[in-house]
């Protein structure tokens, strides 16, 4: 016999984490604050204000956000009430895709702008 499913999502410290949800959530990582107030995590936006500390605050900020990454299933099934463990998988999963293009995007902006500044740079106009 099968023990039935009891959803404790959203009951903070008293919720538990089913098992099939344990596991690397990327969207806390690539999206860290943001996934952080959509998911009532708000510890996450210490990552937003340590970027900005000198010389260490991006470091500091990419390991907040790994670590993120580690807690964020647990976290967002504490913090948020989900319909089921589909849904939070679901809900998830948008996270995930949502950062991965952020990131995508990101990364092409960087691109052009490097590649402006390296046509501008080579034109001999920054001198």
């Amino acid at each position: 016999m099968s023990e039935e499913f009891i959803n404790t999502s959203g009951n903070g410290q008293a919720a538990v984490l089913p098992e099939e949800l344990k596991g690397y959530n990327w969207g806390a990582l690539l999206l860290s604050w943001i996934w952080g107030i959509g998911n009532k995590t708000y510890i996450t936006l210490l990552s937003f204000l340590v970027a900005f500390i000198p010389f260490i605050g991006c470091l500091a900020a990419l390991g907040m956000n790994i670590w993120f990454g580690f807690k964020g299933n647990e976290w967002a099934w504490q913090n948020k009430h989900f319909e089921s463990v589909e849904h939070f998988k679901s809900n998830q999963k948008k996270w995930t895709i949502a950062g991965i293009i952020v990131m995508i995007v990101s990364i092409i902006v960087w691109i052009f702008f490097a590649m402006i500044i390296g046509a501008v740079a080579a034109s001999g106009a920054l001198e």
